[in-house]
């Protein structure tokens, strides 16, 4: 699991083969798109991909709510 500081230093960062940053939660093609890149890891480094929802892609929160249901 990501730590919050591993969270605030993703957001920092400039987006790159990693880290793909959208301010909606149903912009279905963004997500396949950056899903699918994440499983080809092109750079064959290993490490996980984050696809942030809600934040703009300077890193800025976009303010953007969730509802999670309990399970």
């Amino acid at each position: 699991m990501i730590t919050k500081q591993e969270l605030l230093q993703l957001l920092a960062d400039t987006e790159c083969h990693r880290v793909e940053r959208t301010t909606s939660k149903t912009d279905m093609g963004k997500f396949c798109q950056a899903i699918c890149a994440f499983f080809n890891d092109l750079p064959g480094d290993g490490k996980n991909g984050y696809l942030m929802a809600g934040a703009f892609d300077n890193g800025r929160l976009s303010g953007l709510r969730w509802m999670i249901p309990y399970c």
